[in-house]
């Protein structure tokens, strides 16, 4: 694969990542997750299964979760670099006016 194609599926990859992980966090989702629970409860469905599509649900999530998180890490990485950078050079420029 072309590191071009590679670098486009990553970006949509990420940007997927960060578009689920807004809207997991979100009190939409959780309303949505309560009604969808009362509704399961008031028709008497089968609660194994709901544990098991809860469960797995639950796998997905976090692992969308831990993906976004650790590409705001990232993100701040580069950010404090930039900072320190910067700080770097001003503090160069201040001993420079000082000699």
């Amino acid at each position: 694969m072309p590191k071009s194609t590679v670098k486009k599926v990553k970006e949509l990859f990420s940007y997927a990542t960060d578009r689920l992980s807004a809207l997991v966090g979100s009190w939409t989702f959780f309303i949505l997750h309560v009604v969808w629970i009362f509704i399961w409860f008031a028709y008497d469905l089968d609660i194994l299964l709901l544990t098991f599509i809860l469960s797995i649900e639950a796998i997905f999530l976090m692992i969308i979760l831990l993906m976004a998180g650790r590409r705001e890490v990232a993100h701040d990485r580069k950010r404090e670099m930039k900072d320190y950078e910067i700080d770097k050079l001003g503090e160069k420029g201040v001993r420079d006016n000082q000699a």
